[in-house]
């Protein structure tokens, strides 16, 4: 990977660590949470990932800190992670009076974030979050 600064890849490198400690921390609660059942069976499938919360669950991408960027996508299949769990808020990006119709550039940015995902062979998980 090719930065344009040692303060971009800084950056971006941090960016991914809070990402990923916070997902490790995540996965260790759901998997003490449910043994003793077939969840692990479910999930287990998914391997290793990371959350790229804060990001699209806000009310507009970048109110908390944190914009959905290409490199999180290409650092996480580097890490050799297998899937990412995507937060997303709809509630913020939709019409206030019936049929509550989604904004469209909003769907896109969705879309692209699963595009990038699949195209480096990793699972994603579109959380409906608020």
């Amino acid at each position: 990977m090719i930065f344009q600064s040692n303060a971009e890849s800084g950056r971006v490198l941090r960016t991914l660590g809070i990402l990923l400690a916070c997902s490790f921390c995540m996965i260790q609660s759901v998997q003490a949470q449910f043994i003793g059942n077939n969840t692990p069976v479910i999930s287990a499938g998914l391997g290793k990932g990371v959350n790229f919360g804060n990001m699209l669950e806000a009310p507009y991408e970048g109110a908390w800190g944190l914009v959905v960027e290409e490199i999180f996508f290409d650092k996480v299949a580097e890490l050799g992670l297998d899937h990412i769990r995507l937060p997303v808020s709809w509630t913020h990006h939709a019409a206030t009076t019936a049929p509550y119709t989604i904004e469209e550039d909003f769907f896109q940015r969705v879309d692209w974030c699963i595009n990038q995902a699949l195209a480096r062979d990793l699972k994603i998980i579109v959380n409906n979050h608020h």
